[in-house]
């Protein structure tokens, strides 16, 4: 049953449902490592500051539970590293990975830092590595979010957005992965699926504004090109997602009102 809870949680794209299933989920395996630290990323990038901090309550609590104490210790301190101390805590998860090479959240957490440090070089290694380790879908669904970002950092927009479609095909829920393949995909000049992918992330997190900015930006480019080229701006439908014309009022496939 654990197993049904973990498939519901990543592929629901209603975020209220998706920590409702992973809750579930974690009543019957409490100490599920990759299932807390993916719902702590899915409350951040949700905007749920408080419960994000239950969440994290809870890890911490656990962390005996994950690694022999001696390790705890040192991933520990490499965490708290990352408020702003970056060398060192890479330093840490190194130590943690010299005695645990297969620890994929040290693996993921190195590559954190190492973006913040602006080296995505390093970092694409340090998720690749994690991606080589497991099998677990979450950490895998972070993997790909985490690597889309460090190529999209390289300038390597294509295989980014190759990047977010592996992520999305474990979680089409999370409004991150969404919104990163949107920005992916406006630098290639691709627009009209920009905008769908911002309406994805407003969809699952109305309160997004970045998304909403970001989308309105697209908008106004895209309003520029057709202004240029002559001809007439389009836009998806809400329902069938159908390129119509920019003013239609109605979807001309589906009769949708807009």
């Amino acid at each position: 049953m654990e197993q049904e809870w973990l498939d519901l949680a990543l592929k629901s794209k209603d975020p209220e449902k998706k920590l409702e299933y992973f809750s579930k989920f974690l009543e019957l395996n409490p100490n599920d490592e990759n299932v807390w630290r993916y719902k702590f990323h899915l409350l951040d990038s949700l905007g749920k500051e408080e419960e994000k901090m239950k969440c994290a309550y809870e890890v911490v609590g656990r962390e005996n539970a994950f690694l022999p104490e001696h390790l705890a210790t040192l991933f520990a301190l490499g965490s708290a590293s990352m408020d702003s101390d970056y060398e060192s805590a890479i330093r840490y998860f190194d130590d943690v990975l010299g005695q645990k090479p297969d620890y994929v959240w040290a693996w993921i957490y190195k590559g954190d830092a190492l973006l913040y440090l602006g080296r995505p070089a390093e970092a694409l290694a340090s998720y690749d590595k994690v991606l080589n380790l497991t099998t677990s879908k979450p950490c895998r669904a972070l993997a790909w979010k985490k690597k889309a970002g460090a190529l999209d950092l390289l300038g390597r927009f294509e295989e980014a957005i190759e990047c977010c479609n592996c992520s999305l095909d474990i979680d089409p829920g999370d409004p991150v992965t969404w919104g990163l393949k949107g920005e992916c995909l406006f630098r290639i000049g691709n627009l009209e699926d920009a905008i769908t992918c911002f309406d994805e992330v407003l969809r699952i997190n109305p309160s997004d504004e970045m998304a909403r900015e970001d989308k309105e930006m697209v908008e106004k480019e895209r309003r520029n090109k057709s202004a240029k080229t002559g001809r007439p701006a389009s836009k998806h439908c809400v329902k069938c997602h159908s390129s119509i014309p920019l003013d239609a009022l109605y979807c001309t496939q589906c009769g949708a009102k807009q």
